[in-house]
């Protein structure tokens, strides 16, 4: 895949890119292979470049499949801003490539002002703000069906979403 064409890159020149890749590891997976375990210590971003992969989710019913996705994509932006634990389970379904870049060795780019870091976190910043316009979108439809099971668990996640500004 041309890295120019990654939307976690969007926004940077191909020598930034390079730049930036050159402080990754390339990681390689099988398919079939666990990637991430859901609840285990996060301290790495993913840029995936190439494979198919699908998210599983730990339930009182066991794993399940909540998502399935191909590169390009990122794992870990989510950890990177939140608990460092992270949030779901990732297998390979096709051999997958990746770069691979640490937390700590992210964060330092980013305090140093690093233009690739701190664009790629703008990058992640639109995402993440699409994924919660989205959570709001079915939030809403789920009120407008009417009161019925799981409205007070809806209204306790619209208070923890909008409602809580602290740290």
């Amino acid at each position: 895949m041309e890295l120019e064409n990654f939307p976690a890159f969007k926004g940077l020149s191909g020598a930034d890119i390079d730049a930036f890749i050159g402080a990754c590891k390339l990681v390689e997976v099988p398919a079939g292979k666990r990637l991430i375990t859901q609840d285990e210590r996060a301290d790495h971003l993913l840029f995936v470049v190439e494979g198919k992969l699908k998210v599983l989710l730990a339930t009182h019913r066991g794993e399940q499949e909540v998502a399935a996705f191909s590169a390009p994509s990122v794992l870990g932006e989510i950890e990177l801003f939140g608990s460092e634990r992270w949030s779901a389970g990732v297998v390979a379904e096709t051999a997958v490539q990746a770069y691979a870049i640490s937390y700590s060795a992210f964060r330092e780019r980013m305090e140093a002002g690093d233009i690739s870091a701190l664009r790629i976190v703008a990058n992640f910043a639109k995402v993440l703000a699409q994924r919660l316009e989205l959570m709001n979108e079915r939030v809403a439809t789920l009120f407008d069906q009417g009161a019925g099971p799981g409205v007070k668990e809806l209204q306790d996640l619209k208070q923890k979403l909008y409602g809580e500004w602290s740290l």
